[in-house]
């Protein structure tokens, strides 16, 4: 098979020594792209907690509890460091319960949480050990806050 050259490739070296102006760019936090001439780089993401914050309120099919958790998960996955995959999950749940476990119980929520969980191992996220290892991990945090849930004494 014979090899026909790119006229528009570059060598790494040529790659390398492009001034960043005529490459383009996307922000690594924000994913928008950034116009290194124009642009000045910022890694202020405030704005993605507000959008995410208001973007649940507009959905019509949520109760004001599942609201209220999603944009407690949305705001703890903002913060929370990035590049999580699948494989973290396990760690990132334990450590939302440990951050974030107390204000689930004060604010009720923890129908949602055991909701979410369900729908994480019903898409194949977590494992049905992972869900109950979580849910009991939430109960005694709650326990420890001395938050009395609703829910467990019905049962």
């Amino acid at each position: 098979p014979t090899r026909v050259k790119n006229e528009r490739s570059l060598s790494v070296e040529e790659a390398s020594s492009t001034p960043c102006n005529g490459k383009s760019s996307i922000h690594s936090l924000n994913t928008i792209p950034w116009d290194a001439g124009q642009d000045k780089f910022s890694d202020d993401v405030s704005w993605v907690l507000e959008k995410s914050v208001k973007d649940m309120m507009d959905f019509q099919d949520l109760t004001e509890k599942e609201k209220a958790f999603y944009c407690l998960w949305n705001q703890f996955l903002v913060n929370h460091r990035p590049g999580i995959c699948i494989i973290h999950l396990p760690n990132v749940l334990k450590e939302f319960i440990v951050l974030m476990g107390r204000e689930v119980g004060e604010k009720g929520l923890y129908r949602q949480f055991v909701g979410h969980l369900v729908m994480m191992m019903r898409e194949g996220l977590v494992e049905q050990e992972t869900m109950v290892r979580m849910i009991k991990c939430l109960q005694e945090c709650l326990k420890e806050a001395s938050l009395i849930i609703k829910e467990l004494r019905v049962c």
